[in-house]
C-alpha cells in the first residue's frame, strides 16, 4: 500500500469519527405525531402501555396479533373453546367497517369481551351496535391552557378526573333510543368546562360485552406518565374478566429483533449516518482510483483490403516478363469459366452455336461475341508468340462481352 492510500485511509477514519461524534452530540428530536405504536417511545406512542399491560391486566395469558382485525375475527384466530378478551387501540377506524362489525358482534355474543379505543369510528360500524358518532367544533385552540377532562361514571373504580389536550373538534357517541336498554354509559369528557360528551360506552351483546371509547390518547406514553392518568387505564381495563386476552394495535405484534449484522449501527442515528458517509466516500474513492489506474486500451486498426494492390503487383510481374501468350491464355480461361458458371453454356467449342446461345442469354452484341470467338480461335491456332498489341486487343474484346 503506497503512502497516498495510507493518508487517504487515515483521513477517512478521522472524518467518520468526527461525523459520529457530531451526530452523537445532537439531541434526538421529539415527534409529537400520534403513532399508537407499541415500539414508539415518543409522547404519543404506546411503549409504556405495552410494557405495563401484563401487570395492568393481572393475567399471564396475553397474546398479541398483527393480522387485520377482520381476518382475526372471520378466520377465528382466537380460542373458540373458552371465553377471551380483545383489546384494540388505534387512531382511526381503518380496519373497522360494517363487515368487521358483523364478525365482532358474533365474537361478543359468544360470551367474549372486547375493548376498542379509537380516535374516531366508522358510522356504519357503529350502526351495527346502535350507536352514532357526532362531531362538535371546539372554539378553544388545541395549544391553549384549557384541557379536556375525562371521567368514569363508576365511582367505585375511581372518583378522580383526568386531563388530556384539546383538539380542534370533539366527537362523542350518540345512542339510538330503541337500544338504550342494552347500552351503558361508562365515561364522559368535558370540554371548556361546559360541554359534556359521552366518550365511553358498554354494549351488551348476547353473553358478552363490547366497550367502545373515543380517547385512546390517554393511554399514550405522555399521559400515562402525567399526573394520575394511569388510574384511568386501571379503571377501564377492570371491566375485562380474568381470561385469555388478545391485544391488537399498530405494530402490536411481538417485537422482532433485526437479524442484520449492522443492526447496532442502524439502531443508532450517529452510527447510521457515519456508516452512510463511509460508504459514499468509499464509492467516490473507488470511482476516481479506478479511472486513474485503468490500463490503456490499444487501438487495433482493421486489416486493409489489399486485393487491388496484389492484382496490380502480379500484373506488373507478367508485363515485366513480357510473356503475353501466357497472360492471354489465362484471360481466356477465366473469361470462359465465368460465362460457363453464369449462363450454363458449353465453352469447349467456340462455334456458331456458342455465339447464338450466348447472345440469347447475355443479350450482348452478336458481332462483338463473334469477333471475340474468331480472335480466340485464331490465337489458339497461331504458332508464333503473342505481342503486347494482341493482349490489348483481347482485353478490349473481353470487356465488350463480359460484365
Amino acid at each position: 500500500m503506497n503512502s497516498s492510500l495510507k493518508k487517504f485511509g487515515l483521513a477517512l477514519v478521522v472524518l467518520v469519527t468526527c461525523v459520529f461524534l457530531y451526530e452523537s452530540g445532537k439531541k434526538k428530536p421529539i415527534h409529537w405525531y400520534e403513532s399508537y405504536s407499541n415500539r414508539d417511545k415518543n409522547p404519543y406512542g404506546l411503549y409504556i402501555f405495552d410494557q405495563e399491560v401484563q401487570r395492568l391486566l393481572g393475567q399471564d395469558s396475553l397474546l398479541r396479533f398483527d393480522s387485520s382485525i377482520y381476518d382475526f375475527l372471520s378466520d377465528q384466530l382466537y380460542d373458540t373453546l373458552h371465553p377471551s378478551n380483545l383489546i384494540i387501540l388505534a387512531d382511526r377506524s381503518g380496519d373497522l367497517d360494517e363487515y368487521t362489525a358483523d364478525y365482532l358482534k358474533a365474537y361478543v355474543e359468544e360470551g367474549n369481551t372486547a375493548i376498542i379505543l379509537q380516535g374516531s369510528f366508522n358510522n356504519m360500524f357503529l350502526e351495527v351496535f346502535g350507536l352514532e358518532e357526532d362531531y362538535i367544533y371546539s372554539s378553544v385552540r388545541a395549544d391553549s391552557q384549557a384541557n379536556t377532562i375525562l371521567e368514569l361514571t363508576n365511582e367505585q373504580l375511581t372518583k378522580q378526573k383526568f386531563t388530556v389536550r384539546n383538539v380542534d373538534y370533539s366527537n362523542e357517541f350518540m345512542i339510538v333510543d330503541s337500544l338504550k336498554n342494552n347500552i351503558d354509559i361508562l365515561g364522559y369528557k368535558t370540554i371548556q368546562d361546559t360541554i359534556k360528551q359521552v366518550n365511553l360506552v358498554r354494549v351488551r351483546q348476547g353473553k358478552g360485552e363490547l366497550l367502545l371509547g373515543l380517547d385512546p390518547i390517554i393511554l399514550t406514553n405522555y399521559y400515562l406518565l402525567s399526573s394520575n392518568n394511569h388510574l384511568y387505564a386501571e379503571g377501564l381495563f377492570s371491566y375485562l374478566p380474568n381470561q385469555k386476552t388478545y391485544l391488537y394495535g399498530q405494530e402490536a405484534s411481538q417485537k422482532q429483533e433485526s437479524r442484520s449484522l449492522l443492526r447496532f449501527i442502524f439502531a443508532n442515528t450517529a452510527l447510521r449516518w457515519a456508516w452512510y458517509f463511509f460508504l459514499l466516500t468509499l464509492l467516490v474513492f473507488t470511482l476516481f482510483t479506478a479511472k486513474r489506474r485503468q490500463r490503456i486500451i490499444p487501438i487495433i486498426k482493421p486489416v486493409k483490403n489489399t486485393t487491388i494492390q496484389f492484382t496490380k503487383t502480379v500484373a506488373n510481374l507478367y508485363i515485366q516478363s513480357k510473356d503475353y501468350s501466357d497472360l492471354m491464355h489465362k484471360s481466356i480461361i477465366y473469361t470462359l469459366e465465368k460465362i460457363r458458371r453464369k449462363y450454363y453454356i458449353e465453352t469447349t467449342n467456340l462455334d456458331e452455336n456458342f455465339v447464338h446461345y450466348y447472345h440469347l442469354k447475355s443479350n450482348k452484341n452478336q458481332q462483338d461475341i463473334l469477333a471475340y470467338v474468331q480472335f480466340v480461335n485464331q490465337f489458339r491456332q497461331q504458332q508464333h508468340p503473342a505481342t503486347e498489341a494482341d493482349l490489348v486487343q483481347l482485353n478490349r474484346l473481353t470487356e465488350k462481352i463480359v460484365d
